[in-house]
């Protein structure tokens, strides 16, 4: 009887305690969900809908001793892009001191282009984990703490001091801070997939040479200090290649023992980035994760929608951990780096022509804020720049005749000031409709106001034949019809009045439909309607007498004549 009793009072205090013990660590998790839940990008973002659309380029290295960064700006914007994605690398900053670029940054804004990507990269060599490779390698000193008791940025830690000189003197041109480049990088395809389940292997990431940890670790110091002297701007991955990296991103913190949450490092990796940037050349194929649907050929249509699909399978995974608007904030996203061949086996310059005007348009539908092409200038042979080969002997004046057909059709663009319009989703819906099967487009409206656009307008229409397996010239004869009077203007910028309703022939290269300001042309067009009026009138008449009908008949005809 006694052991009984002795036993149910042990259980009782066994069982009193577990259960304290439990409410404590309940308690305790809680408190560390509530404090990640109030950590940067989990509590806000900047306001999204002051952003403005902007295709750039990555410059390259043309050579030829005449064409600097700014120089090589001019042929940028020459080619109707209007963004730019600037590496700033330490070790070129700290030789020449950190506000060498900003006299490039300011012609630029002359030349029309802003909202600069600041790309983020290769520490100084006394920096660097591995001055031999610095470009590929992690900075030294990363888990030295961020901050001084003053709340000044630790010098000691050289990333940090490098991001917040960055900021101090290109904070007026930039608008995100790209960190690193593809650090995701691989040959070792066969482990991709594993990187949703366990840690990227460092040993294979031969741009980075680290492990996750540390690159969330890198993505945590870029954010502090940026978020503290440039709020409003925004913190980008490296441009990333792979769904499971990002994953890896999301799922751990940046505790170099094991990513785990801990009081020191209290967030995963969604708390540290407000940007998700990935790079696609799309001539390697793209699955829908949520459809399976593939797009892998080589054809304009299946190249866009490649690259949108990217930016959906990274959305769709983003949302997974939350960051959905609703429960945490929803971030936003660029494509840093892409391009098609105008010659060869992956493109030609009637599929380069026709990826650089649909994709912008794509781009404006599915929310990508930025896309860059890579790059300025091809080298040796044609590849996907603006420019073809032999520009380094060239200058200003005379480059423009290397500028590629498939560039030159991109500057109709600047006619519809897409840094300033968005998608009219309902309108763009019926658009569909009326242009049916096989045949697409959008409706663009503007998002800001003219300011001193010397063209503008109101209304954006645009059709083309869809091209998802193959390329092809083929035309198809449709009646469009619009609720105003329309022209239509093609990428040779022709113009081309169409009224109210005809006939258009369309093709897999995109033509634009806008409202009519040539009064002749509608004048001309109402006289017109009225004469069909008339006409369709008189043969609806049903009048029984016969020289009733006659007189009326040849009232409407002189009436008809005298119009």
């Amino acid at each position: 009887m006694n052991k009984t009793i002795l036993f149910f009072l042990f259980s009782v205090l066994y069982y009193t305690i577990k259960a304290e013990k439990e409410s404590e660590l309940n308690e305790h998790q809680y408190e560390k969900r509530e404090n990640y839940e109030n950590i940067g990008a989990y509590k806000s973002v900047p306001d999204p809908s002051n952003l403005k659309y902007r295709t750039g380029n990555c410059l390259g290295y043309i050579g030829g001793g005449y064409w600097d960064d700014a120089n090589n700006s001019y042929l940028a914007a020459m080619a109707g892009l209007d963004g730019q994605r600037k590496k700033l690398p330490e070790d070129f900053l700290v030789r020449w001191g950190y506000n060498i670029e900003t006299w490039d940054c300011k012609a630029n804004n002359e030349l029309g282009i802003y909202d600069f990507i600041a790309y983020l990269a290769k520490p100084d060599d006394p920096h660097s984990t591995n001055p031999n490779n610095a470009e590929n390698s992690p900075p030294k000193n990363l888990y030295e703490k961020i901050w001084n008791e003053d709340g000044t940025v630790n010098e000691n830690n050289y990333w940090a001091y490098y991001v917040y000189n960055v900021v101090q003197n290109y904070k007026p041109y930039v608008l995100i801070y790209e960190v690193w480049n593809e650090p995701d990088y691989t040959r070792s395809y066969n482990q991709i997939d594993s990187w949703y389940n366990e840690p990227p292997d460092p040993t294979i990431l031969s741009h980075w040479n680290g492990d996750i940890f540390s690159y969330i670790r890198i993505l945590r110091v870029t954010y502090e200090v940026v978020k503290k002297y440039h709020p409003e701007a925004y913190v980008a991955t490296g441009g990333l290649g792979y769904d499971s990296f990002l994953d890896a991103i999301l799922r751990y913190t940046d505790n170099p023992n094991g990513g785990t949450i801990t009081s020191e490092y209290p967030a995963q990796g969604g708390a540290y980035f407000d940007c998700q940037s990935f790079h696609k050349y799309p001539r390697y194929g793209t699955t829908d994760v949520q459809t399976g649907k593939v797009y892998n050929k080589y054809a304009s249509d299946s190249y866009s929608m490649n690259m949108m699909t990217m930016k959906k399978n990274h959305e769709y995974l983003i949302k997974k951990y939350g960051f959905d608007g609703k429960k945490y904030p929803e971030k936003i996203y660029i494509c840093s780096e892409s391009g098609v061949d105008s010659t060869g086996e992956f493109g030609s310059d009637l599929i380069r022509r026709n990826f650089n005007l649909k994709t912008p348009i794509y781009a404006l539908e599915y929310n990508i804020t930025q896309i860059h092409y890579f790059v300025t200038a091809d080298g040796n042979s044609e590849g996907n720049a603006d420019y073809l080969p032999g520009i380094g002997s060239k200058t200003k004046e005379n480059a423009m005749d290397l500028m590629k057909p498939s560039t030159k059709a991109r500057l109709v663009l600047k006619k519809f000031n897409l840094s300033k319009m968005k998608v009219d989703v309902e309108k763009t819906r019926k658009w569909r409709d009326q242009l049916g099967s096989g045949l697409t487009g959008t409706v663009l409206i503007p998002k800001f106001p003219q300011e001193n656009e010397t063209e503008w307008h109101d209304i954006v229409y645009s059709a083309w034949v869809e091209c998802f397996d193959e390329e092809t010239e083929a035309t198809v004869q449709k009646e469009l019809t619009f609720d105003f009077y329309a022209e239509q203007i093609d990428y040779k910028q022709e113009v081309k009045y169409i009224g109210k309703k005809k006939n258009v022939i369309l093709s897999s290269t995109p033509l634009f439909f806008v409202e009519s300001f040539d009064t002749s042309a509608i004048e001309n067009d109402e006289k017109n309607s009225e004469k069909d009026d008339a006409i369709s009138f008189i043969f609806g008449l049903k009048l029984h007498h016969l020289a009733l009908q006659t007189l009326i008949i040849s009232l409407i005809i002189s009436i008809i004549l005298f119009i």
